[in-house]
């Protein structure tokens, strides 16, 4: 079992929330509910595709609905704040008890 850490700010996280379940049901509606995906056309599937990435336009987030990241903050409280999480992360695995399976991940 792995467990990576990733530290993201959005300083507006309600947005964010809002703009992502506004394109989750708006590309929902877009797939035929009659077919199964398998049974769609590729020029189906494509169109599908074009819409899901014009709604994405419109709302102001990525190719695939995902809220644009946030500028990192300047200074050293960035990295003090990663610093916080990576130690609480340690806490919790060296209270497992079967801590050799955990591994942390950091990509920067």
């Amino acid at each position: 079992m792995g467990l990576d850490v990733y530290l993201y700010k959005c300083d507006d996280y309600a947005r964010k929330q809002q703009l992502e379940a506004e394109y989750e049901t708006r590309a929902e509606n877009i797939w035929p509910k009659d077919k199964k995906y398998e049974e769609l056309t590729e020029a189906e599937k494509d169109q599908c595709r074009a819409e899901m990435k014009a709604i994405g336009a419109e709302l102001g987030l990525g190719e695939w609905g995902e809220y644009p990241e946030e500028k990192k903050e300047n200074g050293l409280s960035w990295y003090v704040h990663a610093l916080e999480i990576v130690k609480e992360t340690i806490e919790y695995v060296m209270k497992q008890p079967d801590q050799n399976l955990y591994y942390l991940h950091w990509s920067g």
